[in-house]
């Protein structure tokens, strides 16, 4: 059974994740590894509790998109899987 709304496509992109709750602060960098117009995993050096409002800031382009964390998967040493769902999946990829 496929869990996913949308196909996801490859692209890497370097981000900055950031946190968006003003109790939390954390700026990690980081790198999409696939998207699709609801989410996209990314790649980071620590995992995030699910949940979590974080900020995508696309070194690319001067603009943050939300999202909330959905899941933390180990993907080696020091390195995790960040799969996000967007909070307005109009704003992402271009």
């Amino acid at each position: 059974m496929n869990r996913r709304r949308n196909k996801r496509t490859v692209l890497k992109i370097s981000v900055l994740i950031k946190s968006l709750d003003p109790r939390l602060f954390f700026a990690e960098p980081g790198a999409t590894l696939d998207v699709s117009p609801c989410g996209c995993q990314v790649r980071a050096p620590r995992p995030f509790v699910n949940g979590t409002w974080i900020g995508l800031q696309l070194k690319t382009e001067n603009r943050l998109i939300a999202a909330r964390v959905v899941r933390s998967i180990p993907a080696g040493s020091d390195t995790w899987r960040i799969g996000l769902e967007l909070f307005r999946p109009e704003q992402a990829w271009g």
